[in-house]
């Protein structure tokens, strides 16, 4: 039960994560190419790439680990 609980709650904060990321960024709050909307973007995906995975519906675990690495790239470039 308590490990349910924890995968839904990483879940839960994947989808807030990646949601807010993009409303920011499409609102003009913080920009595409900054640390917060990458940052969210990258622990956003892993969030719910856990949760897929612990769902079955690896398809879905690709495509948000894919979106963590493109994250992973793009904060890779902003630290350089």
């Amino acid at each position: 039960r308590a490990k349910n609980f924890l995968i839904e709650s990483v879940g839960w904060y994947g989808a807030i994560a990646i949601t807010l990321a993009y409303f920011a960024n499409s609102f003009g709050y913080i920009a595409s190419d900054g640390l917060p909307y990458q940052l969210l973007n990258f622990t956003g995906g892993i969030a719910l790439a856990v949760l897929t995975h612990a769902k079955r519906a690896y398809q879905s675990t690709v495509v948000n680990i894919i979106w963590s690495l493109i994250a992973i790239v793009a904060l890779w470039r902003i630290m350089s």
